[in-house]
């Protein structure tokens, strides 16, 4: 019902809109100087009918072309969802980022990742581009597997093919998954590398986190390093405030996913030194 309600109010303000600027003259007038103004200003008339249906359209359109997917949601009836987004992407090739991005956090809520993975490889296979810029999602299924040598294969590959915003998100994923499998000295070598080129803090928070276990207190300069980038962090954010910046990257679905090392490590960065060194 939300959906038919904020359908009807829409077009009721569009009537009310266009009424009044139709009746505009009475309000500053009276009746005959509406019927003088309106046949005197045929253009404007004319003008403010085809904007009018212009936008109504527009309108009209934009609610019928997402009114199933809307009412999925609004139900809350998650496999239709994904049996619709499912024909819109796979059938129809209609490979929309909005389409992309609820299919796969959906796939994600209903605990369905071979979805993920069928999409990864049709994309892969039909639009490189729209793939690259959902590498990070398109890897959850080896994340959400504990699939550590698969997120060692799908992320070392991805972080030579993307660049900008993601290709240390990328690289932090690689990297942590070396980390999980032991290999912690070619980990550390990355962490240490975003750790000197990075300044997103929740990025930062999650390469100290895993970089500091790969450090030994023998190895003075690493370690000093950590520590200091601790300090920074403390210093320049309250816990609540680094909480907060946690919370504007929830659009993020890798870090939903990772929440419970993602607190850990916001945590980690308040305690004591000693706690995790």
């Amino acid at each position: 019902m939300k959906f038919k309600v904020i359908f009807l109010l829409f077009n009721l303000i569009i009537l009310f809109s266009l009424l009044s600027v139709l009746f505009l003259p009475v309000f500053l007038q009276d009746w005959d100087f509406m019927r003088l103004f309106w046949t005197s200003n045929v253009p404007l008339a004319v003008l403010s009918a085809v904007l009018f249906l212009v936008f109504f359209a527009l309108v009209n359109g934009y609610f019928l072309r997402y009114r199933r997917l809307y009412e999925y949601l609004e139900n809350e009836d998650w496999e239709g969802v994904l049996s619709h987004l499912y024909f819109l992407l796979f059938e129809r090739k209609k490979l929309r980022s909005s389409y992309i991005r609820i299919y796969i956090h959906t796939s994600v809520v209903q605990a369905q990742p071979q979805r993920i993975v069928e999409l990864e490889q049709m994309l892969r296979e039909q639009n490189a581009s729209v793939r690259l810029r959902f590498s990070l999602e398109l890897g959850l299924p080896s994340i959400l597997a504990n699939n550590h040598a698969g997120m060692q294969e799908y992320y070392g590959r991805l972080r030579e093919e993307v660049s900008g915003k993601q290709q240390p998100w990328l690289l932090w994923l690689y990297a942590f998954s070396l980390f999980l499998q032991g290999q912690v000295n070619t980990a550390a070598t990355h962490f240490e590398h975003l750790l000197k080129t990075q300044s997103d803090v929740v990025l930062l928070i999650l390469v100290l986190y895993a970089y500091a276990p790969c450090i030994r207190r023998q190895q003075a300069a690493e370690y000093s390093a950590i520590q200091e980038k601790r300090r920074q962090i403390r210093e320049k954010y309250s816990l609540n405030q680094l909480r907060a910046r946690v919370e504007r990257k929830s659009g993020n679905i890798v870090l939903l996913v990772l929440d419970r090392f993602v607190q850990d490590a916001v945590e980690w960065i308040y305690s004591e030194e000693t706690a995790n060194d």
